[in-house]
């Protein structure tokens, strides 16, 4: 991917999903693609954060916001970010959220990410 800079109406905004192997951690990376796709900040890999990887430690330094989709509540995307001394300015627990149960399904339909995306809308 290239290192594109999607901002919004709060500068400079990068999206950290959790990516975890189950239907929410998939959702959440599908989410962050979504968004991204609709202009509301730049899709980022986690684990480049959790591996201290330079150049990502840079970019989230210098971004005006950043936002973190966890599947769960073992919150392991703004755990990797706080671990790195990063804050998140929007943090969403999609099961807190949406109410929606883990399980191992993680054939995620583009019709509801299109769902969930509308039911996200006013927190981002």
């Amino acid at each position: 991917m290239s290192e594109s800079k999607s901002s919004s109406e709060n500068g400079t905004v990068l999206i950290f999903p959790c990516a975890g192997a189950t239907n929410l951690g998939q959702l959440s990376t599908r989410l962050g693609i979504e968004m991204e796709n609709r202009g509301l900040g730049t899709f980022k890999c986690t684990a480049g954060i959790g591996s201290q990887r330079s150049d990502f430690l840079i970019a989230a330094t210098r971004c005006d916001k950043i936002i973190a989709i966890d599947g769960c509540d073992f919150n392991c995307s703004m755990k990797m970010l706080r671990r790195a001394g990063f804050e998140t300015d929007c943090h969403l627990i999609l099961t807190k959220e949406l109410g929606m149960k883990l399980n191992r399904e993680m054939n995620i339909s583009d019709s509801l990410v299109s769902e969930i995306m509308e039911k996200l809308a006013d927190k981002l």
